[in-house]
C-alpha cells in the first residue's frame, strides 16, 4: 500500500507542479498583453494629434477653392470623400481602428484563450474588412450607386462571407459564434467607454 501512496503523491506533485506552470504562462501572456494594449493605445493618441493636426492645416486651402457664391452644403467637407481621395489621411484611419483593436477586443481574446499569433492573426482579419469597407465605398463614390444597390449588396455580401470564412479558420465554429455575439456589444462598449473617459477628464 505504501507505494500506491507514494505514487499518488508523486501524481498530485506532477499536477500541482504543471498547474502553477499553467498559471505562470497566463499571468505572462495577460501581462503581455496589458503592455501591448498600453503601446497600441499611446501610438492611437500620438496618431489622433497628428491627425487633428492634418486637419487644421487643410482646413484653409479648403475655404480658400470653395467658391464665395457657392451653397452652405457646398462649402461642407465630406469627411469620407477627403479620405478616400488622401493616402495620407487613409494610413491615418487604419492605424488609428487597428490601435483600438486591442482595447475593444480585449476582453474577448481573454476569454478565448488567444495567442499573441492569433491575436495578431484576428486583427489583420478584421483591418482587411475596414479596407474593404472603404474599397466599396470608393466604387459606390466612383460609380454613383446608391448604398441598396444590387451590385453593392452583392459585393458587400461576398466581402462578409470571406471574413466570415477567414475567421472560423482562425476561432473555429464555436469561437466564431462567440465573436459573433460579442461584435453586438463592440459599439457599446466603444460608446461607454468614451463617456467614462469624458467623465474622468
Amino acid at each position: 500500500m505504501s507505494w500506491i501512496k507514494t505514487r499518488l503523491a508523486h501524481e498530485a506533485e506532477s499536477s500541482l507542479e504543471t498547474f502553477a506552470q499553467r498559471r505562470a504562462r497566463s499571468a505572462k501572456e495577460i501581462q503581455t498583453l496589458e503592455e501591448r494594449l498600453a503601446s497600441i493605445e499611446k501610438d492611437r493618441v500620438n496618431l489622433q494629434a497628428d491627425l487633428d493636426e492634418s486637419k487644421k492645416a487643410k482646413a484653409p486651402t479648403a475655404t480658400v477653392l470653395t467658391p464665395k457664391n457657392a451653397s452652405p452644403d457646398a462649402r461642407q467637407v465630406n469627411p469620407m470623400e477627403a479620405l478616400l481621395k488622401d493616402p495620407k489621411l487613409q494610413n491615418y484611419f487604419f492605424a488609428s481602428q487597428r490601435a483600438s483593436l486591442a482595447k475593444n477586443y480585449g476582453p474577448f481574446f481573454q476569454r478565448l484563450g488567444l495567442t499573441p499569433a492569433q491575436i495578431t492573426k484576428f486583427e489583420d482579419i478584421l483591418m482587411e474588412r475596414e479596407e474593404q469597407k472603404m474599397d466599396l465605398q470608393a466604387v459606390a463614390e466612383s460609380q454613383g450607386l446608391r448604398a441598396d444597390s444590387a451590385t453593392l449588396t452583392t459585393l458587400r455580401k461576398q466581402s462578409e462571407e470571406k471574413i466570415l470564412t477567414e475567421q472560423a479558420a482562425l476561432l473555429g465554429p464555436a469561437g466564431v459564434n462567440q465573436w459573433q455575439q460579442y461584435e453586438r456589444t463592440v459599439e457599446v462598449r466603444a460608446l461607454v467607454g468614451k463617456f467614462a473617459g469624458a467623465a474622468a477628464s
